[in-house]
């Protein structure tokens, strides 16, 4: 937490969807980081690890030869040194994925619309970081 509010990267191929996570997340009182696709989101990780207090990835936001957001979570998750601040992915849709490797790999952590439930997104932050080692799901 730099300044004392938390810091969430936002990683959505959508810059509407991205903004109006942002602007939710800015009006609680939270700082954003944005990636428009996971190869970008990787770069934004690497440079602001250090300061992160939450990441929110859309499992599929792909861009051209970029990774997706399911790939750039296994990678900082294969780096190991560093252990990742709560990772929520949000989806429509898990496709090519299933439910359950979403569930696994964030530690049950998936929002299944965060648009329809874009009023809670402060309050899920808040909870994860006051209690970080607790499962968090969203059901739709």
């Amino acid at each position: 937490m730099q300044s004392g509010k938390p810091l969430v990267l936002i990683v959505n191929a959508e810059l509407d969807v991205r903004a109006r996570i942002a602007e939710r997340l800015h009006k609680a009182g939270m700082g954003t980081v944005l990636a428009g696709n996971g190869l970008e989101a990787l770069s934004k990780y690497r440079k602001y690890k250090h300061f992160l207090d939450a990441i929110f990835t859309d499992v599929r936001c792909k861009g051209g030869h970029a990774i997706d957001g399911y790939q750039f979570v296994s990678m900082i998750l294969r780096q190991g040194a560093f252990s990742p601040p709560p990772i929520f992915f949000t989806t429509h849709a898990p496709y090519p994925y299933k439910w359950r490797d979403l569930i696994s790999l964030s530690g049950r952590k998936v929002i299944k619309d965060p648009l329809k439930n874009e009023h809670l997104l402060p309050h899920i932050i808040q909870n994860a970081l006051v209690r970080s080692e607790e499962p968090v799901a969203i059901p739709a």
